[in-house]
């Protein structure tokens, strides 16, 4: 089948000061790729990052909408991030504990003009849970590497907060 894609963003509408470590919203919803791929691009590039950092809670959060949807095909998730977790939370536990409950997840992690740290974690994540690293320094490379992750599976996730 169609690879079916969802956008959730995160760390996004509450500005720093707020404190928000629960900052997610599905951007858009499932629906095969050749129907919302460009609705997907085009919420990607309209979200700002402005706020905390819950990749420990978005991850689970992702791995749960993956799950409802795509009960019987690997299960993708695309993690964008250009910062580290600033919440409470151990992404590369969790995205460990994730795969260890699910064996058909697979998370793979870009990093956003990310930096050194940050780049450490994404690839942490990734590891732990099946997946591969990219780097991605603007938002043309951006592009290029979801369409590439998009690819790898029939139930895809992408997840940015940039």
């Amino acid at each position: 089948g169609d690879t079916r894609l969802v956008l959730r963003v995160y760390g996004h509408r509450s500005p720093t000061s707020k404190k928000d470590r629960q900052d997610t919203v599905i951007a858009v919803s499932f629906a095969p790729a050749g129907e919302n791929g460009r609705a997907v691009i085009a919420a990607a590039n309209a979200a700002k990052a402005r706020g905390y950092t819950p990749i420990t809670y978005v991850l689970e959060q992702a791995a749960a909408d993956v799950g409802k949807e795509t009960a019987d095909a690997s299960r993708l998730v695309a993690l964008v991030g250009d910062g580290k977790e600033t919440c409470d939370g151990d992404p590369c536990a969790a995205a460990r504990a994730l795969a260890a409950a699910d064996a058909k997840l697979v998370v793979h992690a870009i990093g956003f003009s990310a930096d050194a740290a940050t780049r450490q974690q994404l690839r942490c994540i990734a590891r732990n849970a099946s997946g591969g690293y990219w780097d991605a320094g603007n938002r043309n490379e951006l592009q290029a590497r979801l369409a590439e992750v998009a690819k790898k599976s029939e139930g895809s996730i992408w997840i940015s907060d940039s």
